[in-house]
């Protein structure tokens, strides 16, 4: 696992993590964090019904 973060994602594309945090909430309806949650909620019960 790697450590995600907006502001680790703003510095490798070299923009602000307030506009990009902006910008993705307008693209994709939620925030960023809560996004990252989700998708990382989605995952651990695809694992559960694997390995469960």
């Amino acid at each position: 696992m790697s450590n995600i973060s907006l502001k680790n994602i703003a510095e490798q594309i070299f923009m602000n993590p307030v506009y990009l945090s902006h910008l993705f909430k307008t693209m994709e309806g939620v925030s960023f964090n809560d996004y990252l949650l989700n998708v990382r909620l989605e995952e651990a019960k695809q694992q559960l019904i694997v390995y469960g």
